[in-house]
This record gives C-alpha cells, sequence and structure tokens, in this order.
C-alpha cells in the first residue's frame, strides 16, 4: 500500500510538475510496482485515477502481456463505468456532456 500512495502522490499534481515519464521508468525497473499503479485506475479521486490509466496505457503499448490477465477486466467496461461513476453519469452519456 506505501507504494500506492507515493503512486498517488505522484499522480495528484499539478499538470506542471507531472512526471508521467518517471513513473513509467520506475515500474519498467521494478514490474512487481505494476499493480500499485494500477490500483489507482480506480482511485476515488478522479483526477488520480484519469492519470493512472494514462501511465498504463503507456505501459501497455511496450508491455501489453502485463495486461493480458487483465484483459477480461478491462475489456468489460469496468474501468469506463468507474469513470462515469465517479462523475455522477452512470448513464453512459459523457461525463461533462
Amino acid at each position: 500500500m506505501e507504494r500506492t500512495d507515493e503512486y498517488r502522490k505522484a499522480l495528484d499534481v499539478p499538470i506542471s510538475e507531472l512526471s508521467i515519464d518517471r513513473i513509467i521508468e520506475e515500474i519498467r525497473r521494478q514490474p512487481e510496482n505494476f499493480e500499485a499503479l494500477y490500483h489507482l485506475t480506480t482511485d476515488e479521486k478522479l483526477l488520480v485515477s484519469w492519470r493512472a490509466l494514462w501511465v498504463c496505457d503507456k505501459l501497455c503499448r511496450q508491455y501489453p502481456d502485463w495486461f493480458a490477465p487483465l484483459r477480461e477486466e478491462l475489456t468489460g467496461g469496468f474501468c469506463v463505468y468507474n469513470i462515469l461513476r465517479k462523475s455522477g453519469n452512470t448513464k453512459g452519456n459523457r461525463p461533462g456532456g
């Protein structure tokens, strides 16, 4: 949980201070930390979950095998539903629209 908290703090900063590449590089060097980052894709703070998904998107392009065990979860709309739920929009409408 400690690593998850560190990633949450790193993602919950103004965009000018955000260092996605640093997080990606750390996870590349220590793949065992991937789970801590992935956990944040469902964080209660929408900004953190979106940014965690952004990092996962970049990692998926380089390490698709990391995401293979998550295929059912990811293709089942789990993440999209959680993002909509957190924005108060469970009817499938675009957030803010």
